[in-house]
């Protein structure tokens, strides 16, 4: 029996290793993988096999026992192949998370390095911009020096103008004492003149008599005649340099009259002129102190720049090394993304590869149900169909164990599940989840099995029959497992 079972595995190798390379098309490389993972699989149903095998040597074999030893064969592949399945999808999951994630950190690391090389742009450019504001506060640091000596010497011109002023001031007053001096001076002279002229009266009048009495004494007062002529001489003479000096005098007066008049207007000019410059000196005050903070900023400004300066110059420094290094771990990247690219294509490959075995697996699976064991299995399904009782959960989960089968459900008219085994389906459209049911729901077959399906979630290998209800319109789904089917022969 063993000579006869390990013939039937090699030709079952022979043909999966053909049918592999033939759906593929693979290389000889890949053709090589298939057949050491193939073989290899098959070598480990062997040996678990030889546990159910008869050690004596037998020559021939009867029919059923071929038959038997396909199934039990028939139940490890499925065994298997839900294990390789289960380890496939996750292998192709990771890989395939792998495989996105290096591209994602490939293109971050792609725009890092655009990021890196505009923030190289960006610092020089900054660095630029402060070199010519450091340039332009240096040349307003030259501008405000200058400036706060013109301020300076324009403050001290000024404030020789203030103290010239006020010399100015002092001298008018002295001006205008000196004017009230010979204004009394000339009112004096006024009192003199007067004084003069009524002497100068006096004096004539004394010619007058003194020539009269001289007329008097004839001959005898010719001599005081003479005298009292030159007396009246005298005193129109006076009166004349009186009148002179008063003429002169009221000149003198009018000048310093009109003198006045223009001192008044000079005073005025000049106080308003000191207050001016009172104020410029205020304003020049503002502006040298404005000045003086102004060269502190400038000098703030030019620190300040330095340092900027002084910081961008590293970080360029910095972000030199940087994108050194960034070029470096870019190299490294796109090297280890390119392994992974390799990596997944292997997988790829490798998936196809277990697909493709799977494939073959079920197919074998599948040709060893027999008409036998899907008399079974439409007898296990009518059961569930003529269950007229409860349909909770626990008890359709008790009916399941009784009749033999994994999953029941029951759809109304609609395809919507009403009850089930487990409360998962609950709820779902059975038309929508599969258009094979919405043809059965027409016909006029009262049950149909499907061909041999793989669950997603477990990868266990399941037989789906569709069952009309009895108790109302609507359909049962019943599912069994590989599993089971081959374990009751």
């Amino acid at each position: 029996m063993k000579g006869i079972l390990k013939g039937t595995i090699c030709v079952l190798t022979g043909l999966i290793i053909a049918e592999v390379i033939n759906l593929l098309n693979l290389s000889n490389h890949i053709s090589f993988v298939v057949s050491i993972f193939v073989t290899t699989l098959l070598s480990f149903i062997i040996n678990k096999k030889d546990k159910h095998l008869n050690t004596n040597d037998v020559i021939t074999v009867e029919k059923t026992d071929i038959e038997n030893n396909n199934k039990l064969t028939a139940m490890e592949l499925s065994n298997t192949s839900k294990d390789m399945y289960i380890a496939k999808n996750k292998l192709y999951d990771l890989s395939k998370d792998i495989h996105l994630a290096s591209k994602e950190v490939l293109n971050l690391v792609e725009k890092d390095n655009s990021n890196l090389s505009l923030i190289n742009h960006e610092i020089s450019s900054i660095t630029r911009e402060v070199k010519e504001i450091n340039n332009s506060a240096n040349r307003t640091k030259e501008l405000s020096v200058d400036n706060i000596k013109t301020v300076k010497e324009g403050g001290q011109t000024i404030k020789r103008a203030v103290d010239t002023f006020k010399d100015l001031i002092k001298t008018y007053k002295g001006f205008a004492l000196a004017k009230n001096n010979l204004d009394e001076s000339s009112k004096k002279i006024y009192s003199i003149t007067d004084y003069i002229n009524e002497i100068a009266d006096q004096t004539h009048l004394l010619s007058l008599n003194a020539s009269i009495e001289a007329a008097r004494a004839g001959e005898a007062g010719r001599g005081f005649l003479v005298v009292a002529n030159q007396i009246k001489k005298l005193a129109d003479q006076s009166k004349g340099f009186s009148s002179n000096i008063k003429f002169i005098v009221d000149e003198i007066q009018k000048s310093i009259n009109d003198m006045e008049n223009i001192a008044q207007e000079s005073e005025e000019k000049i106080n308003a002129t000191e207050k001016a410059l009172g104020r410029i000196m205020d304003v020049l005050d503002g502006v040298e102190k404005s000045a003086d903070i102004l060269d502190k900023d400038i000098d703030n400004i030019i620190k300040g720049t330095f340092s900027i300066i002084k910081s961008s110059d590293k970080a360029i420094n910095t972000s030199k090394e940087l994108s050194q290094s960034h070029e470096e771990t870019y190299a490294s990247i796109e090297e280890i993304a390119s392994d992974i690219e390799m990596q997944w294509k292997i997988i790829e490959q490798l998936n196809s590869i277990a697909e493709a075995v799977a494939k073959v697996t079920d197919e074998f699976v599948s040709k060893n149900i027999d008409e036998n064991l899907e008399k079974d299995i439409i007898k296990k399904c009518l059961k569930v169909r003529d269950y007229l009782g409860d349909k909770s959960q626990s008890s359709l989960k008790q009916l399941c164990k009784e009749t033999g089968v994994d999953d029941v459900y029951y759809a109304n008219s609609q395809g919507i599940f009403e009850h089930g085994s487990t409360s998962d389906a609950i709820g779902l459209n059975i038309f929508e989840l599969d258009k094979r049911y919405i043809s059965f729901s027409k016909s006029d077959k009262e049950i149909e099995i499907y061909p041999l399906t793989r669950r997603l979630d477990t990868g266990e290998l399941y037989k789906f029959v569709a069952v009309k209800r009895k108790d109302k319109n609507g359909i049962i789904s019943v599912g069994i497992s590989v599993k089971k089917i081959l374990n009751q022969f």
